[in-house]
Formats: structure tokens, C-alpha cells, sequence
């Protein structure tokens, strides 16, 4: 969780437990790594698509376990929504790709040992304080990819 620029939380939470959790904490926003939506036909979204034509390597929400992922993710999206909560679907490696930088960097501003899931969790909250500062793009029409990281 993140209170500006401050990293003041990582926490693992089930996800049966994730709702009223964030609705504790009442942040502005929360940012998933996990797709948000279903294809409208087919098996690719609009947004793998169009992340595929900037080099953006996005797995397909119904490929094999992306399936339990999209739909975990929809209803997550579903139940913090009919709290008040503001929700957008990120992309961890996409932010780093397009904003320039390390896995390093960020565990270096983090100041603390992370694994890849810390690592992404940390890097989705970036993604979504740098939506809120509007230094992002749309994907897609529904992924945000920070094009410069606040704070680190």
C-alpha cells in the first residue's frame, strides 16, 4: 500500500478477505494485476491486442490458469466497485517496460527484500498513484501502463 510516495504496507491477504480489507484501508484507488475483463469474442481482449503492437507481452485471459486469474479479478473488480472504490486493471511488466525501469530500482527504492509477487504488488500501486498523477496511457481502451514511475 502506498500513502504518497510512502511504502507503508505489504501485506498478503485471501482473497475472500481482500474486499473488506481494502475497504478498511479506503484508498483512492486500487490497481490490479489481473485482467478485468472477459474477450468479447474469441480469446484476446482489445487490449492484448493492442499490446501486442507496442511489444507488450500480455497472457491471454482465458489461457489455462489466466482463466481462474480473470475471473478472480472480475469479481474483485465487482466487489470493491460496489463499495466506492475505484478500480483499473495494470500490468506490472508493462509499466516497467515502457516507464524505463529495473526490477532493482525498485526493490533499491523499496529498501526491503521483495519477491516478484512484492515486486509486482509494489509496481501495481506505483502504476496506479502514476494514473492518479496522470502519468499514464490507456492500453487498449481499459489497461494502465505508467510511462514514468512517481517516486522512484
Amino acid at each position: 500500500m502506498l500513502d504518497g510516495c510512502s511504502l507503508t504496507e505489504i501485506a498478503e491477504v485471501w482473497t475472500d478477505q481482500l474486499v473488506d480489507y481494502v475497504a478498511l484501508c479506503s484508498p483512492s484507488l486500487v490497481a490490479v494485476d489481473a485482467p478485468l475483463s472477459m474477450p468479447k469474442e474469441g480469446h484476446l481482449r482489445e487490449v492484448e491486442r493492442d499490446a501486442r503492437r507496442l511489444g507488450l507481452r500480455l497472457l491471454p485471459p482465458l489461457l489455462g490458469g489466466m482463466r481462474a486469474l480473470t475471473l478472480i479479478g472480475i469479481a474483485l473488480r465487482r466487489s470493491l466497485e460496489s463499495v466506492g472504490i475505484r478500480v483499473v486493471e495494470v500490468h506490472p511488466s508493462s509499466t516497467l517496460r515502457l516507464a524505463g525501469v529495473s526490477i532493482d530500482r525498485i526493490t533499491r527504492w523499496a529498501n526491503m527484500s521483495l519477491n516478484r509477487d512484492q515486486t509486482d504488488g509494489v509496481v501495481a500501486a506505483l502504476t496506479g498513484l502514476a494514473y492518479l498523477l496522470n502519468d499514464y496511457t490507456v492500453v487498449g481502451g481499459e489497461l494502465i501502463v505508467a510511462t514514468r514511475l512517481p517516486c522512484v
